[in-house]
């Protein structure tokens, strides 16, 4: 059960968080729902966010979000696409921004609980874990918001590689955010940043660093990473190209 203060707080913070209108793109497969978002129906009073509850894990329809319909009418109510949610203050967890959009027409005074597809956006934090409180934080913005309104006009569903789980698509959003596509998309000189963001450590290695490590235990660590990386790198580049984000200008 989430407080009266929690939701309060949740549907307060939520009204203030507006996305810019998506552009066309040539890799649009789907169309976005119809309705209002609900910061806009936040913002007037007829809609609440109750709560917003992960189930655990770092992309998927892992997080549940419950609105109810103060009004008088029915609501078609949609939650946007570069919508970002993060943990409350004092829990060190991913953010999680929504990448494709969940809608339903919500009855006057009933209440519906929706299911976006979202993507964890800070590689050097824990997944978002089962049972923890998040709010709507804010609309993502730059690239990110325009990988966001790419990717929501796509059909995730047939797309994701069931070969790599959809970690390449992770890991592109994660290269979005870092500003750093050699880490994540295998480039070899790059795994230890990309080792320490996935534990969560700090790896401070360099080449020469590499050359002693030869043999160790280590080193089989670092080329297993190498191996693991490069099954993503393709499928990372091809997510990026077809949405036009070039994270070398």
């Amino acid at each position: 059960m989430v407080s009266t203060t929690v939701s309060t707080t949740v549907s307060t913070t939520v009204a203030t968080t507006k996305p810019p209108a998506p552009e066309a793109s040539s890799t649009s497969v789907a169309t976005g729902p119809a309705g209002e978002s609900i910061q806009d129906l936040v913002a007037d009073g007829s809609l609440e966010v109750d709560a917003v509850s992960p189930e655990g894990g770092i992309s998927g329809t892992i997080v549940e979000v419950m609105l109810t319909n103060r009004s008088d009418e029915d609501l078609d109510a949609v939650i946007p696409c570069g919508l970002v949610f993060e943990p409350v203050p004092g829990v060190q967890e991913q953010r999680m921004m929504v990448i494709q959009p969940a809608a339903a027409t919500v009855r006057p005074g009933a209440s519906v609980t929706l299911r976006p597809f979202v993507a964890c956006i800070d590689s050097d934090e824990e997944p978002a874990s089962a049972g923890a409180v998040y709010l709507p934080a804010s609309v993502a913005d730059g690239d990110l918001l325009t990988f966001a309104q790419c990717l929501c006009r796509r059909d995730l569903g047939s797309e994701l590689d069931p070969m790599t789980g959809g970690m390449d698509l992770q890991f592109a959003i994660w290269a979005v955010v870092d500003g750093d596509l050699q880490t994540w998309s295998g480039d070899p000189g790059d795994l230890a940043g990309a080792l320490g963001d996935l534990t969560g450590e700090s790896l401070d290695i360099d080449a020469e660093d590499l050359k002693e490590l030869q043999g160790t235990n280590l080193d089989q660590i670092m080329a297993a990473m190498q191996t693991f990386m490069e099954q993503f790198g393709p499928g990372v580049r091809r997510w990026l190209d077809e949405c036009g984000i070039d994270l070398a200008k």
